[in-house]
C-alpha cells in the first residue's frame, strides 16, 4: 500500500471522520494535504481536516484550513458553510447570517444554509432585547422553516423502483429532517399564535426521537402536555405530564448544578400537573400538589397564589388571606400578586381596604398597572352609587367619585386600547348618565350635564351599546351581556333585554349567578306590568324562585318573590274577562296566599335583619289582604264569564257543524247528478253509435240489393234516379226499393225536414255525430241517426257517383 498516496488518505479520513475518530482521521487528512498532487484532492483533503479541527472544537484551526480550501477565486459550499458555523460559534451573527443568506441566494434549494439560517432567526427572536427586532425575526425564521418542511416533500427515484413508488428522501434533506431539533424551533415560534402547529412539531420531535432511539428529554413531555391542556384535552394532558414527572425522576444527574435543574424541572412540571388537576375537577388532589410543593420550596409563590385561589373559592378568608401576606412578603412588588389580593379583598367585601391597596399600588410601586386602575375605578364607581345620602355635599360626592372612576377607566384604555373591563366601565357610566360621550367634564353639583337630560340620556345608552357591541366581539364573557342587557332595560326594551341575560346565564353561569336570575325575574316582571301579560310573569316567578333555591335565606330575594306572586293577582283583577281564565285567577289567588305568608314572616323580623324597611312588608301585607277579599267576586264573575262564553262557543260550534254538514249534503247531490247526466250522456251516446252502425249495415244490403234491381229494370226500360241538388242525396224511385227498405225511406225524408230547421238545432245535432271506420267520409245526425253522405269521393267498388244520374251498365 502507498502510505503517500493523497486521494486514498483523504477517503480514509473522511471515513474515520464520520466515525469520530478525530484524531486519526485529523492525521491522515494532514497526511493528504502534505502529498497532493491535484488541485481538487487538495481542496478534499484541507476540507476533511478543517472538519476534522471543528468537531474538536480547535476553532481557529479549523477556519484557517477552510479559507485554504476554498481560495478568492472559488467557492465551495462546504468551506463557506464551515466558516459561517465557526461565526456562530463566535456570536458573530451577523457576518454568519451574510454568509447563509449569500449561499441561498445562490442555491434556493441548499437544506444545510436553509436550517442553519433558521436556526440563528430563531435564537434571534428570543433572544433580542427590542420587541420590534424580536418579532421581525420570528417572522423571518417562520419562513425559512416553511421553505425546510417544504423541501421534505422532495422524493428521487432509481431506475429498481416501480412506477408507483412515491421514491426516496435525498440523503442531506434527509439527514435535517431527522433533527429532532428543528421541529422543536418549530413548536416554539408557533406556541404563542398557532397551538396546534406547535404541538404537532413537538409531536414531531417526540417521533424522531423515539424512531431514531435517542432519549427522550422530560420538558419535552411536559410541552406536549402543556398544549394538551390549553387545547382542553385533560386527560392527555395529564398523562404526560405525569411522564415527564417520571422521566426526571428516574434522570442521571451529576454535579450539583445538574441537580438543582433537574430539581427545578420537576417542581415546575408538579406545578402544571396541580393547575391540570385543578381543572378537571380534581380539587383533593391539586391541593395535595400545592401543599408538597411548599413543603420543598416554601417560597414557591405561585403555588401559593393557586392554593389561596382553592380556599378563597371554599370561602375560608382566613387560610386565602394568610397565604396571600406570605406571598406578598416575599415578593412585595409582584404586580400579579397584588391583583390576586385586590380581589380578594373585593370578593370578602372588604371595599375600603381594596381601595386602599389599589391605591398603594398605583402610588408606591406601578401607576400603570392597568389592573390596579380598574378596580380603582370600579370601586370608586361602586362606592359613589352606594351613596344613598341626600342633600348637596352628598351629590358633590357622588358626582366626583363618579367622575374620577372614569378618568381610571380612561387611563387603563391609553395604556391598554383592548382592556375590556375598561371599556365596559366607560360603557356602564355613559348608561347611567354620569358623563357626557362628547366632553368629559366634572359634573356640577347636580350632575347634570344637558339641559334636555332625556335627549342625552337617549343617546348615551345608544353609544353604551356601541362600546358593548364592539367589546363583545373582543372578549366573549359573560358580564359584556350583562351590561348589554342592562343598556337595553334602561332603553325599555324588555325583550332584548332578556335575550342579553338569557345567554349570560345559559351560556357562562350555568343558570347558578343569582344577581343574573334576578335581573331576568326583574325584565320579565316590567315586561308583564307594560304588555299586561300573565305569562310573562310566571316567566319572571320562575327565575325569582330558582335564585331563592340558591340562597334560601336571602331576605331580599324572599321580598321579591311574594312581590312577584301577589302581583299575579293584581294584574288579573285589572284584566278584562277576555283577557284572563279561571284557571289563572285560581292559580294567581294560590301565589297571592302564599305571598301573604311570606310577607308576614319578613314583617315579623326584626328591623336591620332584612336589607329593606319592615313597613313596607306590612303594607305589602295589608294590600294583599285587600287584593284576596275580591277573588270571591272576580272568580264568581269569570266562571259566569266563560259559562256564557262557552255556550256561545259551542252554538257558534254547532252552527258551523250544520253548516258545514249541509254545505257537504249540497256538494253529494250536485256530484251525483253529474254523475246522473254523465251516465244518460253515455248511454245516449252508446244507443246512437249502435243505430248508426245498424244503418250502415242495412244501408250497405239495400245499395247492394238497389244495383241488381236496377240492373235488371234498365234492360226492361225503367227510367233514372233524381237528384236532390239541395242536400246533395241521391234519391232512389220507390220501384227500385224493395219492400225491406221502407223503413229507411222514412228516415231520408225526416232528414229532409230536420234540415231545414232552425241553425241552432242543426249545430246541436252536428255535435252529436259519430263517424263510423269505413272509408267514407259521413256524419250522422244525433236525434233521429240518419246518414247524410257529404263526400265527393266514390265509393269503393261502385260504378257510379252520388249527385249524377246512374247509367246503364250496358253504356
Amino acid at each position: 500500500m502507498d502510505r503517500n498516496n493523497a486521494a486514498a488518505a483523504a477517503v480514509l479520513a473522511s471515513h474515520l471522520l464520520t466515525a469520530n475518530n478525530w484524531t486519526t482521521a485529523t492525521k491522515m487528512a494532514e497526511r493528504a494535504v502534505q502529498y497532493a498532487n491535484t488541485a481538487s484532492t487538495a481542496v478534499e483533503a484541507r476540507l476533511v481536516l478543517a472538519r476534522a479541527f471543528h468537531a474538536q472544537g480547535k476553532l481557529n484551526e479549523a477556519m484557517r484550513e477552510y479559507r485554504a480550501a476554498a481560495p478568492p477565486e472559488r467557492s465551495v459550499l462546504t468551506s463557506i458553510l464551515g466558516v459561517a458555523q465557526i461565526l456562530v460559534a463566535r456570536n458573530e451573527f451577523g457576518i454568519a447570517i451574510n454568509m447563509f443568506e449569500n449561499v441561498v441566494r445562490r442555491q434556493p434549494r441548499c437544506i444545510e444554509a436553509l436550517a442553519n439560517l433558521a436556526a440563528l432567526r430563531t435564537h434571534l427572536a428570543f433572544t433580542s432585547s427590542s420587541s420590534t427586532e424580536a418579532s421581525s425575526e420570528k417572522t423571518k425564521a417562520k419562513e425559512l422553516h416553511e421553505q425546510i418542511t417544504r423541501l421534505f416533500a422532495t422524493r428521487v427515484k432509481n431506475h429498481s423502483m416501480k412506477p408507483d413508488d412515491e421514491g426516496m428522501m435525498p440523503p442531506r434533506i434527509r439527514e435535517v429532517a431527522s433533527d429532532p431539533d428543528l421541529y422543536i424551533e418549530i413548536a416554539r415560534l408557533s406556541s404563542d399564535t398557532d397551538i396546534n402547529r406547535s404541538l404537532k412539531a413537538y409531536r414531531q420531535s417526540l417521533t424522531v426521537r423515539e424512531d431514531l432511539g435517542k432519549p427522550i428529554p422530560a420538558m419535552l413531555l411536559n410541552n406536549i402536555g402543556v398544549l394538551e391542556w390549553k387545547n382542553g384535552h385533560l386527560t392527555e394532558a395529564q398523562e404526560r405530564i405525569e411522564s415527564a414527572l417520571a422521566a426526571t425522576a428516574s434522570a442521571v444527574v451529576g454535579d450539583e448544578t445538574e441537580r438543582e435543574i433537574n430539581e427545578r424541572t420537576a417542581v415546575c412540571m408538579l406545578f402544571n400537573l396541580g393547575v391540570i388537576c385543578e381543572q378537571a375537577k380534581d380539587k383533593a388532589k391539586a391541593k395535595d400538589i400545592y401543599e408538597r410543593i411548599l413543603l420543598r420550596h416554601p417560597e414557591y409563590v405561585d403555588a401559593k397564589a393557586r392554593l389561596a385561589l382553592m380556599y378563597l373559592s371554599e370561602k375560608n378568608y382566613d387560610k386565602t388571606n394568610a397565604l396571600l401576606k406570605e406571598a406578598l412578603t416575599s415578593q412585595t412588588g409582584n404586580g400579579e400578586l397584588r391583583a390576586l389580593y385586590t380581589y380578594f379583598l373585593i370578593e370578602s367585601n372588604q371595599i375600603k381596604q381594596a381601595r386602599d391597596f389599589t391605591v398603594a399600588t398605583l402610588k408606591d410601586h406601578d401607576k400603570s398597572d392597568v389592573y390596579a386602575l380598574c378596580a380603582s375605578g370600579a370601586l370608586l364607581y361602586t362606592q359613589a352609587r352606594e351613596n344613598k345620602a341626600i342633600g348637596p355635599e352628598a351629590s358633590l360626592d357622588r358626582a366626583s367619585k363618579f367622575f374620577r372612576s372614569t378618568e381610571f377607566f380612561e387611563k387603563a384604555l391609553q395604556l391598554d386600547p383592548q382592556c375590556a373591563f375598561a371599556a365596559q366601565g366607560l360603557a356602564i357610566a355613559l348608561a347611567e348618565h354620569v358623563i357626557s360621550p362628547s366632553n368629559v367634564n366634572a359634573p356640577s353639583s347636580n350632575g347634570a350635564f344637558a339641559p334636555d337630560a332625556s335627549n342625552v340620556r337617549a343617546k348615551n345608552l345608544r353609544d353604551s351599546i356601541t362600546i358593548l357591541t364592539k367589546v363583545r366581539e373582543a372578549h366573549n364573557d359573560g358580564s359584556v351581556y350583562v351590561n348589554l342587557g342592562h343598556c337595553h332595560y334602561l332603553r325599555d326594551e324588555f325583550d332584548r333585554a332578556i335575550e342579553n341575560y338569557f345567554t349570560a346565564s345559559k351560556r357562562f353561569y350555568d343558570d347558578k349567578n343569582v344577581l343574573v336570575l334576578l335581573y331576568l325575574a326583574r325584565a320579565w316582571y316590567q315586561k308583564a306590568s307594560k304588555d299586561r301579560s300573565f305569562a310573562a310573569l310566571r316567566s319572571a316567578l320562575t327565575f325569582v324562585q330558582t335564585a331563592k333555591e340558591h340562597h334560601p335565606k336571602d331576605g331580599a330575594i324572599a321580598f321579591n318573590l311574594a312581590l312577584v306572586q301577589q302581583k299575579g293577582l293584581e294584574l288579573l283583577v285589572d284584566l278584562p274577562p277576555s283577557k284572563r281564565t279561571l284557571a289563572e285567577i285560581k292559580t294567581a289567588i294560590a301565589d297571592a296566599q302564599l305571598a301573604q305568608e311570606a310577607f308576614g314572616e319578613l314583617a315579623s323580623k326584626p328591623a336591620g335583619t332584612v336589607p329593606f324597611d319592615i313597613d313596607i312588608a306590612h303594607q305589602r301585607k295589608r294590600y294583599g289582604e285587600s287584593l284576596l277579599r275580591r277573588t270571591s267576586e272576580l272568580s264568581e264573575s269569570q266562571e259566569a264569564y266563560e259559562s256564557s262564553e262557552i255556550a256561545k262557543i259551542e252554538r257558534a260550534r254547532q252552527e258551523r257543524e250544520n253548516e258545514r254538514q249541509r254545505l257537504a249534503e249540497a256538494e253529494r247531490l250536485r256530484l251525483e247528478e253529474i254523475a246522473a247526466k254523465n251516465e244518460e250522456l253515455t248511454r245516449k251516446r252508446q244507443e246512437m253509435q249502435e243505430s248508426v252502425a245498424t244503418w250502415y249495415i242495412k244501408q250497405a244490403n239495400s245499395d247492394n240489393e238497389s244495383e241488381d234491381g236496377t240492373k235488371k229494370k234498365r234492360k226492361g226500360g225503367g227510367g233514372k234516379r233524381k237528384n236532390n241538388k239541395e242536400t246533395g242525396i241521391t234519391i232512389v224511385p220507390d220501384d227500385e226499393v224493395d219492400e225491406g227498405s221502407e223503413q229507411e225511406e222514412k228516415k231520408r225524408k225526416r232528414k229532409r225536414t230536420k234540415k231545414q230547421s232552425n241553425q241552432k238545432e242543426d249545430q246541436t245535432n252536428n255535435r252529436a255525430n259519430r263517424a263510423i271506420s269505413t272509408g267514407e267520409d259521413e256524419n250522422y245526425d244525433s236525434d233521429d241517426a240518419k246518414p247524410v253522405n257529404r263526400s265527393s269521393k266514390k265509393k269503393s267498388g261502385k260504378i257510379y257517383k252520388s249527385a249524377e244520374f246512374v247509367e246503364d251498365d250496358s253504356d
